[in-house]
């Protein structure tokens, strides 16, 4: 019997793994859509069932602002150099997500040299920025990546 429920909550935690991600360079965490992929290399990307959308999560040491940070995606060839010409709109959002300040940009940018659309969120306080960017096909996914982005928290938040 106690076999049986180590085995379940294994599972269970390997269950809850497999939707967040915790950045070991800010301690930020961030909860992905049910169902969606999450792979692991030098960036954390989450993509959804029917490949309309994927959530990108990076940190970056070395910015000044979170328009900088975003641009890093681009100057430091994020995805196998895959990231090019990022074109925020001039509106940009400050919000508190969990206690967090963050920027949330939208605009264009050419991903595997095609143009899309996206949206992203760049958390930093003090030391690195958290950015979380989404680039969803015919602005599929838009409510789940939202929730995904507001999912946001700090080490230790337990919110």
């Amino acid at each position: 019997m106690r076999l049986l429920a180590a085995i379940i909550a294994l599972l269970i935690a390997s269950a809850c793994f497999a939707d967040s991600h915790t950045d070991p360079n800010t301690g930020y965490s961030i909860k992905f859509p049910d169902n969606w992929t999450v792979e692991e290399a030098d960036a954390v990307v989450a993509s959804a069932p029917d490949h309309l959308a994927s959530i990108l999560v990076i940190s970056f040491k070395e910015t000044k602002d979170a328009a900088d940070a975003l641009q890093c995606l681009d100057r430091d060839d994020v995805m196998g150099n895959q990231i090019k010409s990022i074109r925020p709109a001039e509106k940009v959002i400050s919000k508190t997500i969990n206690g967090l300040p963050a920027k949330l940009f939208s605009g264009t940018a050419n991903i595997a040299n095609v143009k899309v659309s996206f949206v992203a969120a760049v958390v930093q306080q003090k030391g690195p920025a958290f950015v979380v960017f989404a680039f969803p096909a015919n602005n599929a996914h838009l409510e789940r990546i939202g929730t995904s982005i507001n999912s946001i928290r700090g080490p230790g938040s337990g919110k």
